[in-house]
């Protein structure tokens, strides 16, 4: 087999292989995304807490793990 067939070949298998963790990368991510939207949703429909508050208490629970860390 000469080179020039060969290198071709590579390139088409690592291609898939790249399309292959893409597809992966984007299916965890949109599934992330919708049970995100979908806890977003049950708290403000069952307990009235808006984003804004769940993204406040986030941000808190970041804060607090940040200074016990570096305490």
């Amino acid at each position: 087999m000469s080179v020039e067939i060969i290198i071709p070949i590579a390139a088409v298998v690592v291609l898939c292989l790249i399309l292959a963790w893409l597809f992966r990368v984007i299916k965890a991510s949109v599934k992330t995304m919708l049970t995100i939207a979908a806890i977003l949703i049950v708290l403000q429909l069952a307990f009235d807490i808006n984003s804004q508050e769940f993204l406040q208490e986030i941000l808190q629970i970041i804060d607090r793990i940040g200074q016990t860390i570096f305490q």
